[in-house]
C-alpha cells in the first residue's frame, strides 16, 4: 500500500473517513517491520513509510495527530528512518514488552537465573 502514491491517496481518504465517523482524533501506525525481510519487508518500504506519513501530514493539516509505534529491539529499528520520520509525527511509541523471555534464559543480567538466585 505504501508503495505507491494511489494506494497511500486510498488509505489516507479511508482512514480520514473512518475517524470522522467515529469521532478519532489521530491515529498510530504500528508496522511490524518495513525493510525486515523475516516479516515479508523489502528495503524500499523504510522510504516508503516515511512517504505514507508525509502524505498523511500533509492531508491531515494538523486535524488529526499522527503516532508510530517502534520496536525497542535493533534488529527491527533499523529498518526506521527515524530523522525523517520525527518530522512527520506528534510523538513515537516504543514497544518494550517482551523485549526479553525465555530466549534470554542463560543471560546472567536478565535471565531468570537472576531472580531465582539466593
Amino acid at each position: 500500500m505504501a508503495s505507491n502514491a494511489a494506494n497511500r491517496r486510498k488509505f489516507i481518504n479511508s482512514l480520514r473517513n473512518f475517524m470522522q465517523t467515529w469521532g478519532f482524533d489521530g491515529v498510530d501506525l504500528d508496522w511490524e517491520y518495513p525493510g525486515a525481510d523475516d516479516r515479508g519487508g523489502v528495503p524500499e518500504d523504510t522510504a516508503n513509510f516515511v512517504d505514507l506519513l508525509k502524505d498523511m501530514r500533509d492531508d491531515f493539516q494538523g486535524e488529526y495527530g499522527i503516532s508510530v509505534t517502534l520496536p525497542a529491539s535493533y534488529w527491527y529499528l533499523r529498518w526506521f528512518d527515524l530523522p525523517a520520520m520525527q518530522e512527520q509525527v506528534d510523538f513515537l511509541n516504543i514497544m518494550t514488552y517482551d523485549i526479553h523471555g525465555v530466549w534470554d534464559a542463560s543471560n546472567k543480567h536478565t535471565g531468570t537465573g537472576l531472580i531465582m538466585e539466593e
